[in-house]
């Protein structure tokens, strides 16, 4: 590799961004994870992990 010029691409390092020592509010799982229901819209079900705002990712 060096004789041809070749580096390798280094990866960057895994970076935890998830801090489950918090004081924030955390709802109570009322859908129990009963996903098929018999009525159409009595659940609705999603994923926000990150929201980006002017000040940045919430």
């Amino acid at each position: 590799m060096k004789q041809l010029g070749l580096r390798s691409k280094l990866s960057k390092k895994f970076k935890v961004t998830t801090n489950s020592n918090h004081s924030y509010l955390v709802v109570e799982n009322i859908l129990n994870r009963e996903f098929v229901v018999k009525i159409p819209s009595k659940v609705w079900v999603l994923d926000i992990t990150y929201i980006q705002t002017k000040e940045g990712f919430v």
